[in-house]
Parts: structure tokens; sequence; C-alpha cells
């Protein structure tokens, strides 16, 4: 499942895992993001979203913290349940509701 992350004392994700979660085509990714997180006029940076820049293998990736309740609506995209089920994940981050089916197993 997707990390838990926290960006000046606020709970946020991953842009990149989310949508590698949802199963999206790798090839795609930076014509998805620019597309949903930057070029989106409903969302503001700074709020819904900011740059993350980790380096792997000695490389820049292009990756976003998202604010839950974004990622809860780009988690919606997804029309083949995974969405769903992500969505229910996420609404667990914001309520502090642990789902038994989110549970590692032990």
């Amino acid at each position: 499942m997707i990390k838990r992350l926290e960006k000046d004392g606020l709970a946020c994700v991953s842009a990149r895992e989310l949508y590698d979660f949802l199963c999206f085509d790798g090839s795609h990714w930076r014509r998805w993001y620019r597309k949903y997180i930057i070029r989106n006029v409903f969302v503001s940076e700074g709020i819904d979203w900011s740059w993350r820049v980790p380096v792997v293998w000695g490389c820049r990736n292009e990756d976003f913290y998202i604010s839950i309740p974004f990622a809860i609506n780009l988690s919606k995209l997804e029309k083949t349940g995974m969405g769903d089920i992500l969505s229910d994940y996420l609404n667990s981050f914001e309520t502090g509701v642990v789902i038994p089916k989110f549970l590692p197993p032990e």
C-alpha cells in the first residue's frame, strides 16, 4: 500500500506511489502528472500538492507530495475498483480509523 508521509506537518502521499498503485501505464507518468497535478486549475501548489524530488540510483525522479483529500480525488480516476479500494484506504488516514482489510499480515 501507499505510505503516509508528512510535509510541513500535514499528512500526504507520494503521487508516484499513487500512480503506480493504480496500475496506470508507466510510460504515461509525465503526461498524467502534468494534466492532473500541475495544470489542474482546481488545486493549488503549496496547498494540495508540492514538489518532491527524490534521488534514486543517482537519478532525479519527479514526484509530488499530494494532500490526502486530493489523493482521494485522484484515486477515483481509476474505474476498475482499485480506485475505490485506495479511496477507502486514504480515508482511513484522515479519520484515523484503521480498516482491518488494510492491516499488514502478521
